[in-house]
Parts: C-alpha cells; structure tokens; sequence
C-alpha cells in the first residue's frame, strides 16, 4: 500500500510557527488527509470532507504560540514537495547561493513532501543532518489545514514522479 495511515495537511503558516522560523497566521481547524492505494496512472486518493466553502479562518496571534527559542541567525530553506531533497541538496551544493555566507555559516531546512515514494531518501537526510533538517514526510502543504484528494503520480520515474499532486 502506498499510504496506509492518514497524513495530514498542514498550514505552510502553522509550519512556519512550529519551526520557529516566523511569526504567522494560525488555522484553527484540524482534518486530515486520507490517502488509498489503487492500480492506476494517478493514484486519487478521496477526501475524507468536502468543503466548497474557505477551510478555515486564521488566528492572527494566539498567546499560547511561543517565541522562538533560536538565538544565532541563519538560513532557512523550506521546500514544499521536497521530492527525494533533489533541491535540497542544490541548496547544499550551492545552486541558491554560496551556503558559507549563510548568516554565523549556519542553516536549517524544512522538507515537506506528500508523496510517501520518498519517506525514505528524505529519512536519509535527516539522519545525515539531524538537528538541522526538519522533515514532514506524508504531508502536503496549503495555506490552512484542511481536508484535500491527492493524486500519486505512480509511472513518470524518468521525472521523480513529478505527476502527483493536490490538484487532479
């Protein structure tokens, strides 16, 4: 089975927040969503919750919401549909920019892909860089969270599976 559990949508804003990496618009609603594997080009995975209406509403500031605990600067790469960290791994090698001027040479980076073909080579980054990469494996991202469909690109190999997607 490609997904046998449910994987949540999370807010890129509440991603933001967990990581520390900004002050953001908090959602207040929690769904999820609920992925099935079938023999098909594009895998769809059903909704658990239709809403034709906006999702949620965002809280602006919440007291309970932390300040950040970091207290050197430095680079934040996030990457929403990491893939297997192909572009991470740009970021890395420095097709972004030179990674040594980072501020105090130091970065961080937020992985967040749905697509559970690529838990594994992003487990592999994590154990390669354990306090600095940050991977939400089986989660896409949206502007709140949200119940969505997924579609699981299963044949593009040639192109790392760039066919699946929240969009059908």
């Amino acid at each position: 089975a490609l997904f046998r559990d449910m994987a949540p949508v999370k807010s890129i804003f509440a991603l933001l927040a967990l990581g520390q990496v900004a002050t953001a618009v908090k959602p207040t609603t929690n769904k999820f969503l609920v992925a099935h594997p079938a023999n098909a080009t594009h895998t769809m995975v059903e909704a658990a919750q239709t809403q034709t209406a906006a999702p949620c509403q965002c809280e602006a500031n919440d007291a309970k919401w932390a300040p950040p605990t970091r207290v050197v600067p430095r680079c934040i790469f996030i990457d929403l549909g990491a893939a297997d960290g192909n572009s991470f791994n740009a970021f890395l090698t420095n097709n972004y920019g030179p990674v040594a001027n980072c501020p105090s040479g130091k970065w961080e980076a937020y992985l967040v892909e749905a697509n559970p073909r690529f838990v594994e080579p992003l487990g592999q980054l994590t154990a390669r860089f354990p306090s600095d990469v940050h991977v939400l494996s089986t989660t896409a991202a949206y502007d709140c969270e949200g119940t969505t469909s997924f579609y699981l690109d299963t044949t593009s190999v040639q192109h790392n599976f760039w066919g699946s997607s929240l969009s059908s």
